[in-house]
């Protein structure tokens, strides 16, 4: 469910440069996908097929996907997302994402104090909800990851596992290469990290029609697409 992500760091001192490069990492194309996602969303829950917590997820999210698109100002973003996180963590719902948000409620609660705590925080929570990393990999998670995806694919090929689970594990691979160094930008941007990616968003959204995929799986996907594609459509510098 909380499968890998992108690097940024959080030290202090590089604060408003993590906030600066956050403020890159997706596109229109992101947000009207949330603002589809949340109507969708508001839908099932009228219907009784999506709970409260549902609904504070999504909106989080398309906050996130407005900020990173910068749509809205990161003063305008805390107050917001600090509401909707404080919402997920009481309302009903998945037990495992209420428990962790709950463990998170110091740093949710200190989101209006300033900029960089209100960065801390967003971080640590895409780290539980999302697994996106807040560190840079190493050569050994590097090697790790490789040995997993290999060891996907070949499962996949002999009938062990489904292709969604391939797709995640080549993806993870990819990323922590570039997370890593061993892969630049260019060449990340190159390789098949693009068609995984796409392949997984879409394989993810039919498991999801069939009752096989959560909603923050389906939130990862997406969110590692957007992700990919605003950093590949930026210019070389």
């Amino acid at each position: 469910m909380r499968a890998g992500g992108i690097l940024y760091l959080c030290a202090l001192v590089l604060s408003m440069c993590a906030t600066s490069a956050k403020a890159l990492a997706y596109s229109p194309e992101a947000v009207a996908d949330g603002e589809k996602l949340l109507i969708e969303t508001l839908e099932r829950a009228r219907a009784g097929e999506a709970t409260a917590q549902d609904l504070a997820i999504v909106r989080y999210h398309l906050l996130e996907m407005k900020l990173g698109a910068g749509r809205i100002s990161r003063q305008a973003f805390c107050p917001l997302a600090r509401a909707e996180l404080l919402a997920m963590a009481k309302a009903g719902g998945d037990e495992e994402t209420r428990a962790g948000i709950e463990e998170l409620g110091e740093k949710i609660s200190s989101m209006t104090i300033s900029p960089e705590l209100c960065q801390q925080a967003s971080m640590a929570v895409d780290s539980f909800l999302f697994g996106e990393r807040t560190a840079k990999a190493t050569e050994a998670q590097v090697a790790d990851d490789e040995r997993a995806a290999a060891q996907a694919v070949q499962d996949y090929r002999e009938g062990r596992v489904n292709r969604t689970l391939a797709a995640q594990a080549e993806a993870n691979s990819l990323e922590t290469q570039f997370s890593a160094g061993t892969l630049d930008r260019a060449a990340y941007c190159r390789s098949r990290q693009g068609e995984v990616l796409n392949d997984l968003a879409r394989w993810v959204e039919e498991e999801a029609k069939v009752g096989k995929s959560a909603l923050l799986e389906r939130l990862d996907a997406r969110r590692r697409l957007f992700r990919f594609k605003a950093l590949c459509s930026k210019p070389s510098r």
